[in-house]
C-alpha cells in the first residue's frame, strides 16, 4: 500500500507540474499564490510526499481548478 501511495503522490505532483507549465507559472509562483512555504512546495513536488487536502485545495484554487483535476482516476473510486 505504501508503494501505491507513493505512486499516487508522484502522479499528483506530475499533474500539478503540468498545470503549472501550461499556466506559465513556477513553483515559487505557486508558493506565493497559495501561501504554502516554497520549501514545502519543493519537497512535496520533488519526492513522493502526499499533499494534505488543504494544500491540494489551495493549489487547485490558485490554478483555477478543483482538487479532482490532480487525483488519478483509480484513486477516486470509493473504498469499502
Amino acid at each position: 500500500m505504501a508503494a501505491e501511495n507513493g505512486e499516487s503522490a508522484q502522479e499528483v505532483a506530475r499533474r500539478i507540474e503540468d498545470r503549472l507549465a501550461r499556466a506559465g507559472l513556477t513553483r515559487r509562483d505557486l508558493a506565493a499564490r497559495t501561501g504554502i512555504p516554497f520549501a514545502t512546495v519543493n519537497r512535496k513536488l520533488d519526492a513522493p510526499h502526499e499533499l494534505t487536502f488543504a494544500e491540494l485545495h489551495l493549489i487547485a484554487a490558485s490554478l483555477g481548478t478543483t482538487p479532482l483535476a490532480f487525483i488519478p482516476s483509480g484513486d477516486r473510486a470509493a473504498q469499502p
